[in-house]
């Protein structure tokens, strides 16, 4: 009967750790145990259990010392070789001159290029749960304006999903109002400002890392405000500034500072550096008059985090009957929502309308995905480029060492 082989690399590992007097006996057993097991179990049973018997015999008393072992001392090979590729480099100024500039220039667009392609994939994908979170968008047709598509949508509709809509598990709302001036009350410097507002799930939902304060509780109370690092240094020339005093000149109530975040990163579509709590706003009357009812505008910029086995055209279907069954929309007028993944706001955004902000205040800047796969293909042809140029100038001289390669295996 043939005898099998156990696999080569176990036992050329055995041989190379174990001491020599020991090695021929734990070899025989180790063998004859792996007839056994393999006419037993199988094979592939055998093999691991083969490995793990090697591994356990890695251990002091087997393990040959580091004196039985012998470097080699003497490295002139190694320095000869050295010299040797110095030497044609020097001799031949013009070839080695082209081959390293060339390849060097290829492989520095290549990683540069790479870059900004790593960039434009990568936007938005720093929050937690980025793969479950959606921005509705609304499409609208009516008589006077014609068709539009808006990234907004109504307060009720954010209000009422997670309760009316079983896949929602949380949704949040946000608007940009405008510019205006922030000031410390204590030292009046001003310094223009996006006005952001938004309930206190947003920050549950998104997940900007937080220096100080509560994100569960930041933007709960009235009257409270985060803000990032940057504007913290701007305003008080100092980031610890928890429960300190901030103040938008067209307001009469100063805001507490409930939070301080890190600054966003670029690859992120938010650019916002404050953002006051919603509920700054429920004492007043035009707040309240304008929000109860509304279930069809495009005031707020609504985000909502699904559960993860919903469908989400289903869930933008179920919105489009909530608002239906909560409002009736004047003759002629359509409305339906759809969702769009966060990760698809800044590549995947052309033909929908930036909502919820005032006219003051800049659009989310949005990329192009064609250019994205224009340089993705051009770094590739670069590197190509580069490599093919490398290959065909060493070929060509490849003639003028045929001498030196013949001495060399010679010796």
């Amino acid at each position: 009967m043939k005898r099998s082989e156990p696999p080569r690399f176990i036992m050329r590992f055995l041989k190379w750790f174990c001491k020599p007097e020991y090695h021929a006996d734990i070899e025989g057993d180790l063998l004859e145990f792996y007839e056994r097991r393999r006419a037993d179990t199988g094979r592939i049973s055998a093999n691991l259990q083969l490995f793990r018997d090697v591994l356990f015999l890695f251990r002091p008393g087997i393990i040959q010392s580091a004196a039985s072992y012998q470097p080699v001392k003497n490295n002139g090979m190694i320095k000869s070789y050295f010299i040797i590729g110095w030497r044609n480099l020097w001799k031949s100024k013009l070839y080695s001159s082209l081959n390293v500039v060339g390849l060097t220039f290829g492989m520095v667009c290549f990683l540069l290029i790479g870059l900004y392609v790593h960039d434009e994939l990568t936007f938005d994908q720093q929050h937690l749960n980025a793969n479950r979170i959606y921005r509705v968008i609304t499409h609208e047709r009516n008589p006077n304006n014609g068709a539009t598509t808006v990234a907004a949508a109504g307060y009720m509709l954010a209000q009422e999903s997670t309760h009316a809509i079983p896949e929602v598990e949380m949704t949040t709302r946000m608007q940009r109002a405008g510019r205006a001036n922030l000031v410390d009350p204590e030292n009046p410097v001003n310094v223009q400002e996006t006005v952001t507002i938004a309930d206190e799930y947003f920050l549950q939902m998104f997940d900007f890392p937080m220096i100080e304060g509560d994100r569960r509780t930041a933007l709960k109370e009235p009257n409270s405000i985060v803000i990032t690092e940057d504007l913290a240094m701007r305003v008080f020339n100092r980031a610890d500034v928890l429960n300190k005093n901030l103040q938008f000149n067209h307001m009469q109530t100063p805001l507490k500072i409930t939070g301080i975040l890190k600054d966003h990163p670029y690859n992120s579509s938010f650019s916002f550096t404050s953002v006051m709590s919603e509920s700054t706003q429920y004492n007043e009357g035009w707040f309240k008059e304008e929000t109860e009812n509304d279930w069809s505008s495009t005031s707020f910029t609504v985000y909502a985090l699904l559960k993860p086995d919903a469908y989400a055209p289903s869930v933008a279907g179920k919105m489009t009957k909530l608002v239906y069954a909560n409002e009736e929309l004047e003759p002629g007028w359509v409305l339906s929502h759809s969702l769009q993944p966060l990760e698809d706001v800044h590549l995947r955004s052309e033909g929908i309308a930036d909502g919820a902000r005032n006219s003051n205040v800049e659009s989310i800047p949005q990329g192009n995905p064609l250019y994205v796969t224009i340089f993705s293909f051009v770094g590739i042809f670069v590197l190509l480029l580069a490599g093919i140029n490398y290959t065909n100038l060493t070929s060509a001289r490849a003639s003028s060492r045929i001498k030196e390669i013949g001495v060399r295996k010679t010796i």
